[in-house]
């Protein structure tokens, strides 16, 4: 058995010429050795622990002390008191640290360890769980001179096993800013095969551990059961049909064969495992402590934005004895406060050339800035609404209305005349120009175009949407004393969306994807300053009090919902059984949304995808959104089996602006239609 086959390149071993010069007793397969192994491990597996435990409680950012469990996983060690309590007195853990010891579990020494710090911390608010895992095969390896025909399961071993030790911290309740949370663990279920107790088995000898590896009959295991094992622990979560490809995969190598069997069985694009074959590469199958190295380079990955950074949600899956998988949902969290990965600014360095008074708190600069604004907006919004009208299928000379929606302008005649010209509209074309309703921008736009379209059968209102706050933003070299500039540099972008608004659609050419059934408003009393804004001599200033904002969409979404319902006849509803379009604001507004609609955490995916690849963009950040669930929908994510949903804009006020929207079903429709395109 070749390594290469095995696709490993390096490991790191405990196993040494010294090694074997103080222990002989190890290279002679007929003397018992078990004592001085375990002797060994006994010894230097702490350091190896600690080594790695200090590193995730130095990431972690409190102190040692204030870690009050550990739960420490092996297969390579059999004592009493177990190494967990010398590994407590290295890291300096408290003498009251709850300890919990994980025995045997093979491969799966992690994940099981980890569901138990789940349960810990999930039941214990103030807990802070440090869960380290270990193995040592190369030590404890019972074929230290495998015989080749008779140890076959040896030379395996020999190709593929290595050494080593991870940590990671597990708690509730993050104190911010100084814990900063990576994911969520939602859920963790496990299932064992039957009659595969023995595709995977070891047992405690007087030479060791000796294994038994069934490679073959282990990856047809995984191949044949794992979809049905993610659909089961899925079930629970209350998720639907969800697109494997659409996750994120920290999975336990095994190896090259289970790896290759569990990609063809989810269908997973090449990359999906890569992560996973990444550790097996360079550092073998270590047993316990290689799904802690997965989790870490999946990490790794996503912060230096590998395609897997996209995916909100993923699954952790450990192979172990049993043969059993363990099955972990994770949720991304909000990482860095804002969830905000990147975005499009129109501000760089030729700007601040030709405008070095933007650079200055204390120059007027508003003048120039709404020059600036004037000058690119409309090339950008233009090119949003020819992309918008080539979906929709008719000439742009067909466009009847224009509604646009910008709070990052103020001139006359206004920019709408100019993005008339660029795409080519009508002379009698009627422009209505909606101002300074900053994120309900969009929402506001798609109410009016709707009311123009069901007084106006053969009315096409094209509907666009445009910010530039990086421009006009009166922070754009914000102190400490200007936290709200802090923010806003945290998550706003520039953008424009555009989309096409009718009724009584002319079949084929105009295929309407959703009907606007009603729209409403409404209005907080008493939140006028949650989210404020006004113009300065040095651009836009602004107020975002996102813990009020949040407050309030918690206090009233549920209640401004029914009342938008209730006109319709609509009875109760179930929130999850409808399909969302919702303006995300900021991860703490999105995450109080849905706890407030009791929603299913995918609910909001369109939402957060978008914050993530865009920023808040105000105005146009809606339609982005719903051309973000289109997508969706057309890819058969779960919320396209809902025929109903819900679009929603907030904005200053504070205000509530409400949708009802309904899938097409392609027929010929008498009520306004949608196409949104971006």
């Amino acid at each position: 058995m070749r390594c290469e086959k095995m696709m490993v390149k390096k490991r790191y071993l405990q196993v040494n010429e010294e090694l074997f010069r103080e222990h002989p007793e190890f290279l002679d397969p007929a003397a018992p050795s078990l004592e001085g192994k375990l002797a060994v491990v006994a010894s230097v597996m702490p350091g190896l622990v600690a080594a790695a435990a200090e590193k995730a409680i130095a990431e972690w950012g409190r102190p040692a002390e204030d870690i009050t469990h550990l739960v420490f996983a092996t297969s390579s060690s059999a004592q009493l008191p177990h190494i967990d309590l010398r590994i407590a007195s290295l890291l300096g853990l408290s003498t009251t640290v709850q300890r919990t010891v994980i025995g045997f579990h093979g491969c799966s020494g992690s994940s099981a360890a980890l569901r138990v710090a789940k349960d810990i911390a999930e039941n214990n608010r103030s807990a802070r769980v440090l869960v380290a895992c270990a193995d040592m095969l190369s030590v404890m390896d019972g074929y230290l001179v495998p015989n080749v025909v008779a140890h076959r399961y040896g030379i395996i071993g020999h190709a593929i096993f290595g050494d080593g030790a991870g940590a990671v911290v597990v708690g509730s309740r993050p104190q911010e800013p100084v814990e900063r949370p990576i994911f969520e663990m939602v859920s963790a279920s496990q299932a064992t095969l039957p009659g595969s107790e023995l595709a995977v088995a070891a047992e405690l000898t007087n030479f060791g551990m000796e294994y038994r590896l069934e490679f073959g009959e282990l990856a047809a295991g995984v191949g044949d059961n794992i979809e049905r094992c993610l659909i089961d622990a899925l079930s629970p979560l209350g998720i639907g049909s969800v697109g494997w490809n659409n996750l994120f995969w920290a999975v336990h190598p095994g190896g090259p064969k289970v790896m290759d069997n569990f990609t063809a069985a989810l269908r997973l694009e090449p990359g999906k495992l890569a992560p996973s074959r990444q550790v097996f590469s360079e550092y073998g199958n270590m047993v316990g402590p290689t799904l802690i190295f997965v989790l870490d380079e999946v990490i790794r990955r996503r912060q230096q934005d590998h395609e897997e950074g996209s995916c909100e949600w993923g699954f952790m899956v450990g192979f172990g004895p049993g043969f059993t998988i363990d099955v972990m949902a994770l949720h991304a969290c909000s990482g860095e406060k804002m969830m905000v990965k990147k975005r499009y600014l129109q501000v760089n360095e030729e700007l601040f050339s030709v405008h070095p008074e933007f650079l200055d708190p204390a120059a007027p600069s508003l003048q120039g800035k709404l020059a600036v604004v004037a000058g690119a907006m409309p090339g950008l919004v233009a090119a949003a609404a020819e992309k918008a009208i080539a979906d929709w299928g008719r000439p742009a000379g067909d466009i009847t209305h224009l509604v646009f929606a910008t709070s990052s302008s103020a001139q006359l005649p206004h920019i709408d005349l100019r993005i008339a010209a660029l795409l080519g509209l009508s002379t009698t074309v009627q422009r209505t120009v909606i101002g300074f309703h900053a994120c309900s921008g969009s929402s506001a736009a798609l109410r009016v175009a709707k009311y123009i379209a069901e007084n106006n059968r053969s009315a096409r209102v094209l509907v666009a949407c445009a910010d530039m706050w990086s421009v006009m933003d009166s922070y754009v070299v914000p102190n400490v004393d200007h936290r709200y500039g802090i923010i806003g540099h945290a998550f706003i972008g520039d953008g424009a969306g555009a989309v096409v608004v009718g009724s009584r659609p002319q079949e084929p050419v105009e295929r309407p994807i959703f009907e606007m059934v009603s729209a409403s408003q409404a209005t907080v009393p008493g939140s006028e300053r949650a989210v404020a804004v006004e113009l300065t001599n040095c651009g836009l200033e602004y107020r975002l009090e996102f813990g009020d904002v949040a407050a309030e969409v918690g206090g009233n979404i549920e209640r401004c919902l029914l009342d938008a319902l209730s006109p319709l006849g609509i009875g109760s509803v179930g929130w999850n059984n409808l399909f969302w379009v919702v303006h995300p604001g900021g991860p703490r507004i999105m995450d109080t949304f849905t706890a407030a609609l009791k929603l299913q955490p995918e609910k909001l995916s369109a939402s957060r995808r978008v914050l993530r690849e865009y920023g808040n963009m105000t105005g146009p950040t809606l339609i982005f959104v719903l051309d973000e669930a289109i997508r969706r929908r057309q890819l058969d994510h779960e919320e396209g089996s809902c025929e109903w949903g819900l679009m929603v804009g907030l904005g200053p006020g504070f205000t509530i602006d409400v949708m009802a929207l309904r899938a097409c079903s392609g027929k010929s429709t008498p009520t306004p239609r949608i196409k949104s395109s971006l």
